[in-house]
């Protein structure tokens, strides 16, 4: 080394100290040369300084030095098996983990995450190197590479693909590094902590870090360790992902080596792109809790796991397109139960979960290599630290995206747990490990291998010679292997070489989809030349299904198809690849400008069919074209217009003037301001007041999702003259569950309140006043009453039973004796008693008090009969459903005894056939099948199942299964629910350390307690630290064979319900 380079390095040496307490990511800027004090220049000074450091530190780790064998994760897959790689003391409290093209493991060693007082271990978080050198599956040492940093969450080496990075400070804001221009290395290493991201850079090849760049500075008063940046992807396109958590709602600022800017705070978490020199950073993906990690598949879909909030299991897996928006607000409560706020898809224009994962996912990779069995290949691999296991997620395409489930295969005990995960040159999968339960930095770590049990499948892969090759067919065969990384870099060195070979590659017929993939995205950087001519007739002459291949050439070269093509796909989806739909939907743009002006009835036509479509993605995707294409004066002519516009077209025009172009998360109410800067928007967009026109419109829109759109838009839009119209709201019709919460929590904030306040608030806060002054307004007081909960409230009890018998409308009495019936209180018997015995009073009053009684121990037998005698119709059948459970006695047998048997069919066929019979426009069969419905003889559905209010939250809410579901689709669900079960609907087993097993649906998990929902409709309360064990299934919790609970006719009568829930 020159003396005029070692001056220079002495000039920005910095000890540790500095960099773990000041320097922790407020003021650190540009690039600077690093080297830490404690990695001397000389190996046997190293050596010495390493040797007697882990000495010291031996006596806090010597307990978890040694794997027991109860310790030993175990593999579900026999084809498979998972070994120790290295422990405390080479690494403790480990997080992010890579592999580089040499195989040596890079892992980050947390020391700064809440230590406690008296820790013995380093002062600072350290990135580790570790090389198996004698090949017997095991580290010998831990190198430190870097040090000094604080609250260090992932890393990654720069992708084998990926040029060095070349940082030209020349037009950069950022104070410039040495020289002109920066050296680079083939070693650079992107280091993510919880402020920043940095570029750290060995640039004179001797093993250790000595300069580093901050490539994303994030300016902020948030500190948690890890709710701030976290989580690298990296795709085809040298495109880079980063995700963001929620940062305690705190205010931020994120900014890019280029000063690009975005600010924010209380919207939750979000996911960001840039370029791998951090500039041209934009907003990806936003709505998560803590997307705490992502990755890209080889054909450039992303994907990213997220933390549940307080009360809204599971966890999540999502499949991140560009404009998505999971739909959790941070500003709206921890809890997540804010009417404002989704998880699932609720809120239209969100996007719903890919699958549950397990508890705090931390780790994701999608598996594209070689020596795993080669089905794993696209297949994704998630880590669970509260679980203590790994699972396998296959995807299944849904319409425009996908779906799976959790299917673990590596399991642990309650010391595996699992943070990041990275795959190796040879195929194999490295795990770093926390070990310990405590979020406390502690002194143990591991690193765990995933391998072939044959070892002779994982076959070394040496990258460098395919960077000098010359041949062009060895390049072609590189380009076939099923590692990504040799595809791509052989891609790359024949777009270097000659292109043809690859144009050539992107028409060949029998090339697999991930050879032109690469193919396709080597050439894509190539301007000027032949393929820029050639590759986009091949998109114009293709047929559907369209690959991945296709969704290159879409966003490369604009190859939009045509809109019948298009109306084709969406109509068919199968088989295309779920980003080439999304981004041809850009064909609608210019229809959708022609209903700011004229509104053709052609366009209305076309697109009021794709808002129809059920798919969520293709409805947020209409709504984000709409955003970019018309202006808030050009949405208001195409409301006020007579053009024949469907709901949820009239909806998603609502949807998309209440949030500014490039600004997902709308201004609220907040501590810390709650709202993101917006892009540049088209004239006339993006001020709050450019709203109030639309709000008047949506606000006498007779659909009610329009309107629950549009008061949600009032309230976050902060315009509170309009705070009189939307009080009317309430006295509409029609009325759902959804619109009253929406507007109750509407009228909060626009009197200032914060949202946080009503996802903290009991529903009985509001069901009072309501009950006692808004009695003479059906629509508010039937929600209202559907809202109540007389168990949790004797005021809420007296007050419906005060409903039931006073003189109030039938409608208001119906839905009033429906909650106390089906919510039972020991005041409530004396009251349906009373109604019971009134053969004066309305039938659908007694119906429902012979309902609520029937599971009452102090009415005997007698006086059941006694009522049944001079009884027909349907109190005869609510009566005759109660007897059931008495069926053993001699009286009751002779009653069911006189009953003529009817026939039951034999297979599922059999009652397929059967339903067809039911009609929803047959009143009677309809008011026997809410019977059966809510019966506690009957098949059980009101256990597990929301209806209008009232029920079990264990399944899906079904008021309007009707409108959801197709007939066909909604009989197959009954009749085979584990068919197809959603995310949020997994049924988990769990073990405590007695050995019981309980199974059910996850319905709550905080505040140290997991709560099962099982199939009885019952919850099962367990201690969070108890669950050993938790794996999901592939069953529904819903029961096998429900219609053997039922004759053939309440099994029509019930669809028929169903049928007629819209």
């Amino acid at each position: 080394m020159s003396a005029a380079k070692e001056a220079i390095r002495s000039t920005f040496t910095k000890p540790a100290s500095g960099l773990s307490s000041s320097r922790t990511g407020h003021n650190v800027s540009g690039t600077e040369q690093w080297q830490l004090k404690c990695a001397p220049r000389s190996r046997s000074m190293r050596r010495s300084m390493t040797r007697n450091w882990l000495l010291g530190f031996a006596a806090v780790t010597a307990l978890g030095s040694a794997v027991s064998a109860q310790d030993q994760p175990q593999s579900l897959d026999p084809r498979l098996q998972i070994k120790l790689f290295a422990e405390n003391p080479l690494i403790v409290t480990p997080t992010g983990i890579d592999v580089d093209e040499t195989g040596r493991v890079w892992a980050i060693e947390s020391n700064t995450h809440f230590p406690p007082e008296g820790y013995k271990g380093h002062p600072t978080d350290r990135v580790l190197v570790f090389t198996d050198k004698d090949g017997d599956g095991k580290a010998e040492e831990s190198v430190v590479f870097a040090e000094g940093v604080r609250h260090a969450m992932s890393i990654a080496v720069r992708p084998a693909w990926i040029e060095p990075i070349e940082l030209n400070e020349s037009s950069s804001p950022l104070p410039p590094g040495e020289g002109p221009g920066v050296r680079v290395s083939p070693t650079q290493i992107f280091l993510a902590t919880r402020r920043d991201l940095q570029l750290v850079e060995d640039t004179d090849h001797d093993g250790k870090a000595d300069r580093k760049t901050v490539l994303l500075q994030l300016d902020t008063k948030g500190d948690y360790p890890h709710n701030g940046l976290a989580g690298m992807a990296f795709d085809s396109l040298d495109n880079v992902y980063i995700g963001f958590g929620e940062n305690l709602g705190e205010t931020y600022t994120l900014k890019g080596r280029d000063g690009i800017t975005l600010s924010g705070g209380a919207e939750g978490g979000n996911v960001y792109r840039f370029r791998p020199d951090g500039t041209k950073l934009e907003l990806w993906s936003t709505g998560f809790w803590n997307p705490h990690a992502s990755c890209v598949d080889a054909l450039g879909h992303l994907f990213t796991v997220d933390n549940d909030p307080d009360s809204r299991p599971p966890c999540r897996l999502m499949h991140s397109v560009r404009g998505s928006d999971f739909g959790y607000r941070f500003r709206n409560g921890r809890k997540g139960l804010h009417p404002f706020t989704a998880w699932n898809g609720e809120v239209p224009g969100t996007l719903p979960m890919l699958a549950g994962t397990g508890e705090a996912p931390s780790g994701l990779l999608a598996y594209e290599s070689a020596g795993l069995p080669a089905e794993y290949v696209g297949d994704l691999l998630g880590g669970s630290w509260g679980d203590h296991r790994i699972d396998r997620f296959r995807l299944k395409q849904k319409g425009a995206s996908y779906e799976s489930v959790a299917e673990p295969i590596i399991v642990g005990n309650e010391e595996f747990r699992p943070v990041g995960l990275a795959t190796a040159p040879d195929g194999s999968i490295y795990v770093t490990d926390w070990v310990k339960r405590e979020y406390k930095v502690h002194g143990f770590g591991r690193i765990w291998r995933i391998s072939n049990i044959d070892a002779k499948a994982h076959q070394p892969l040496d990258l460098a010679p395919i960077r000098t090759q010359k041949d062009e067919k060895k390049l072609l065969a590189h380009i076939k292997s099923p590692k990504m990384a040799e595809r791509r870099i052989a891609a790359r060195r024949l777009a270097d070489l000659n292109i043809r070979p690859l144009i050539g590659l992107a028409q060949k017929a029998d090339a697999s989809t991930r050879e032109k993939y690469e193919g396709v995205s080597a050439l894509i950087p190539h301007k000027g030349l032949d393929h820029e001519r050639q590759l986009p007739q091949y998109a114009t002459v293709q047929v559907a299904p369209f690959d991945a291949v296709q969704t290159l050439y879409l966003e490369a070269y604009d190859q939009v198809p045509s809109i019948p093509k298009l109306m084709g796909l969406l109509e068919n989806p199968a088989g295309t690849d779920s980003q080439y739909i999304l981004g041809a939907m850009r064909a609608l743009s210019p229809m959708i400008r022609t209903l700011g002006s004229s509104q053709p009835k052609a366009a209305v036509t076309i697109l009021n069919k794709v808002a129809g479509n059920s798919d969520p993605f293709v409805y947020a995707e209409l709504i984000g074209l709409i955003r970019v294409t018309l202006n808030d004066q050009q949405i208001h002519k195409a409301l006020a217009s007579k053009a024949a516009l469907e709901p949820r077209l009239r909806n998603a025009l609502v949807i998309a003037a209440a949030r500014p172009v490039g600004q997902t998360i709308l201004s609220a109410p907040s501590a810390s301001g709650g709202t993101l800067t917006p892009s540049p928007s088209p004239e006339g967009r993006g001020e709050p007041e450019g709203f109030t026109p639309i709000a008047a419109i949506g606000l006498s829109d007779p659909d009610a999702a329009v309107r629950r759109s549009t008061v949600q838009g009032i309230a976050e839009l902060k315009l509170t003259a309009l705070k009189p119209e939307v009080e009317k709201v309430l006295t509409a019709e029609p009325m759902t569950e959804e619109l009253f919460l929406a507007t109750l929590a509407a009228l909060e904030m626009l009197d200032g309140k914060s949202p946080v306040e009503f996802d903290k608030t009991p529903a009985a806060k509001y069901v009072i006043p309501l009950l006692k002054t808004s009695l003479d307004k059906p629509a508010v007081a039937i929600q209202a009453i559907r809202l109540a909960q007389p168990k949790d409230s004797p005021e809420v009890a007296q007050l419906l039973a005060a409903v039931v018998t006073g003189q109030h409308p039938l409608p208001i009495q119906q839905e009033a004796i429906r909650t106390l019936a089906t919510n039972m209180t020991p005041d409530s018997v004396k009251v349906l008693k009373t109604l019971a015995e009134n053969e004066a009073v309305d039938e659908s009053l007694r119906l429902w008090a012979f309902l609520g009684l029937s599971t009452e121990p102090s009415l005997e037998t007698t006086w059941w009969l006694d009522r049944l005698q001079p009884t027909g119709g349907i109190v005869r059948k609510s009566i005759m459903l109660s007897l059931r459970s008495r069926k053993n006695e001699a009286p009751v047998q002779q009653v069911f005894a006189a009953i003529p048997p009817s026939a039951r069919p034999e297979s599922n066929a059999g009652w397929t056939e059967a339903a067809q019979q039911a009609d929803p426009a047959d009143h009677a069969s309809v008011n026997r099948g809410q019977l059966l419905f809510s019966h506690p003889s009957g098949p059980g559905c009101i256990k597990c199942h929301r209806l209008e209010g009232r029920g079990g939250m264990i399944g899906p809410d079904l008021s309007r299964v009707g409108s959801t579901f197709t007939p066909e689709k909604l009989i197959e669900s009954i009749l085979e629910p584990s068919k197809e079960v959603s995310p949020q609907f997994t049924s988990w087993t769990m073990t405590t350390p007695e050995g019981v097993v309980h199974t059910g649906m996850l319905v709550f998990e905080n505040e140290g307690k997991t709560i099962l929902g099982n199939a009885e409709g019952n919850t099962i309360e367990l201690k969070t630290a108890d669950v050993e064990t938790r794996t999901p299934q592939k069953t529904s919790v819903m029961p096998e064979k429900l219609v053997e609970r039922m004759t053939q006719q309440e099994w029509i009568d019930l669809v028929a319900f169903l049928r007629s829930r819209k």
